[in-house]
């Protein structure tokens, strides 16, 4: 016998029954029809054929099914259970009493496989039902039934995929991460060419790896991420997670993990030298490890594999626009250049995006990527002058282009990073200044309050924030007026510490920097200018950066996110709070923001599309 409801409900349950009798003919036995079926008993039935009962049964589920009648679909599959407990159809035809355990007559409705002891019902049999009737639980909403019916299916039958792959994504459902590992685990044991589950499977170590972070337990996070990467090394969120979070701030240097990932990386770019994020991830890897030179050389095979990448004569339209294209203009020529030989020698940095955490970094890096005179390095943020100084300049600059071998050829294009906390870094800008005076910098600012409410948002989903809003935002008010001298300054080291509010007080951080650099190397742009008006504001840091508009750029949002505007009597003490501050950010600068503190939207969720 063959059951299969889960394929016959998903092609068939929306269509109208294309016959009433539902009846089955089978080399001329007779058929039962579904509408004498919910009168039928075991003990009634005079033929031999239980197959075209059986039969009967799973047409009157599917009948069930399209009337949406649950209750009655899972009663069918627990009669078609009680048929195949009879004799076989070989056997002679006799009236059958009704079943009996331990004497005692059991009614039909309340069979089940474990009250039923013959022979002709077989394991596989077993599974095949519980898994249909698992099947009808989860369409039902009532995923714990539907997770105990697949558990019985594959305890029935351990071989078989499919209840094992249906029982995992229920759990995935619950958040039951270490279960559905370990069911997509023992699925691929039975079918390594199934990609499908291997992919499912690096989504469930993916989780995992997020609720170890969570917990604290960082050696098992980056166990199943690298796990993740083993089934399916595409991921791209992985490696950038290994290498802007654990990497970066929770391995300490010289750590055993660190080998573990520079291997799992390598095994990657092996096989698949092309895929970019794995080098990236094992140049930072070999860097943790001291190995610096190996690094470098890592990061500069990932530089020029991008620069040879962007500037093919098959790079997207923005990159190489055609002849007909009013931008042709602002790019060289990409396909003599892409022939043209590279030095060893980087490109140093025309510019830099200092800030702000929260305000839109990551939406201005990428549209500044696709102006076809950019050319980026191998990732936004390299965090340099705040956290990887001691690698030494030399480690910097090979995050960088190479320079052209004609040297008429490297004036006609530009590069630069963006490091959303260097604004916040008390020694970054005397360390920028050392190496690259006459650098350009730009900085983008957001509503302080908009800005601290995405920041909090941010933690929250981290799992590195606890508190509520209102008792974070309180504790850290407090902690800053308590610190703050008699001439409005704050130590460095509290806004530091409170970085919800701290970094959203971009007063006393530009202070900083402007003792250092001259107002007119800094361009300030803001945030809901970028929001609202993304080609006037490109355009402003075009200028700045002395390249041509890019007219036909598309502005696409970046790393959107939504939460729950705040109540008014939240908002607006903040508002009261921030307010002295913005005004002497204002006079620093000469420039207006008129933040009035109140979200852009009204739709009940607050848009959050910057970095």
């Amino acid at each position: 016998m063959t059951l299969n409801i889960d394929s016959t409900m998903s092609s068939e349950c929306d269509r109208p029954t294309p016959d009433a009798s539902l009846g089955t003919q089978n080399e001329g036995k007779p058929a039962i029809a579904a509408s004498e079926l919910s009168e039928l008993k075991i003990s009634d039935l005079k033929i031999a054929d239980f197959e075209a009962a059986i039969a009967a049964a799973l047409k009157q589920a599917q009948l069930s099914c399209e009337q949406h009648n649950w209750p009655e679909v899972i009663a069918s599959c627990q009669r078609a259970i009680a048929y195949c407990s009879q004799p076989a159809v070989s056997q002679p035809a006799v009236s059958q009493p009704a079943p009996q355990i331990n004497n005692t007559p059991v009614p039909t409705e309340s069979l089940t496989p474990e009250s039923l002891t013959p022979e002709s019902l077989t394991d596989a049999t077993k599974a095949e039902l519980y898994e249909a009737k698992g099947d009808l639980f989860e369409r039902q909403g009532q995923l714990e039934n539907a997770i105990e019916a697949f558990e019985q299916a594959v305890g029935h039958h351990p071989e078989q995929v499919g209840p094992r792959v249906k029982l995992a994504a229920l759990y995935v459902r619950q958040q039951q991460w270490a279960l559905a590992v370990a069911q997509y685990e023992q699925a691929l044991a039975l079918d390594a060419s199934l990609s499908e589950v291997r992919n499912s499977l690096a989504e469930g170590y993916v989780q995992q790896a997020q609720a170890f972070k969570q917990a604290g337990d960082v050696e098992s996070s980056v166990s199943a991420y690298l796990q993740a990467l083993r089934q399916q090394p595409r991921l791209f969120s992985v490696y950038s997670r290994l290498r802007y979070n654990l990497m970066r701030y929770d391995l300490p240097k010289g750590d055993p993990l660190f080998q573990e990932i520079a291997e799992v990386c390598q095994s990657i770019v092996s096989e698949q030298p092309a895929l970019l994020p794995a080098r990236v991830a094992l140049g930072y890897a070999l860097t943790k490890m001291g190995q610096l030179a190996e690094a470098i050389e890592c990061f500069r095979q990932v530089g020029d594999r991008l620069i040879s990448r962007q500037l093919a004569p098959s790079s997207a339209p923005s990159l190489a626009p055609s002849s007909a294209d009013s931008s042709a203009d602002l790019a060289p020529n990409s396909s003599d250049l892409a022939s043209r030989p590279l030095l060893a020698a980087r490109r140093q940095p025309d510019f830099m995006i200092i800030g702000a955490e929260k305000c839109g970094t990551t939406s201005l890096y990428q549209y500044l990527r696709q102006h076809p005179a950019v050319l980026p390095p191998i990732e936004k943020e390299i965090d340099f002058f705040d956290t990887e100084y001691e690698q030494g300049i030399e480690w910097y600059l090979s995050h960088f282009p190479a320079m052209f071998a004609e040297p008429n050829a490297n004036a006609e294009f530009i590069t630069g990073e963006t490091s959303a906390n260097y604004l916040y870094n008390n020694q970054a800008p005397a360390r920028i200044f050392k190496h690259f005076p006459q650098i350009k910098l730009a900085v983008i600012l957001r509503d302080p309050i908009d800005r601290t409410l995405s920041r909090y948002s941010m933690m929250v989903r981290n799992g590195a924030e606890k508190r509520s809003f209102e008792v974070a935002i309180a504790e850290e008010i407090d902690l800053i007026e308590q610190a703050t001298t008699a001439d409005g300054s704050i130590p460095w080291p509290v806004l530091n510490r409170c970085r919800h509010i701290g970094n959203s007080l971009y007063y006393h951080h530009l202070e900083r920097w402007l003792t250092v650099f001259p107002r007119q190397q800094l361009l300030v742009l803001k945030s809901e200018d970028l929001f609202l008006q993304p080609a006037q504001t490109l355009k402003q840091l075009y200028e700045t950066l002395g390249i041509a508009d890019n007219p036909k750029q598309i502005y696409e949002k970046h790393n959107v996110g939504s939460y729950r505007p705040l109540e008014d009597r939240i908002r607006q003490p903040l508002a009261d709070f921030f307010a002295p501050h913005t005004q002497k950010l204002e006079t620093l600068l000469g420039q207006s923001f008129q933040w009035d503190h109140t979200p852009l939207n009204t739709d009940g969720l607050a848009a959050d599309n910057r970095r």
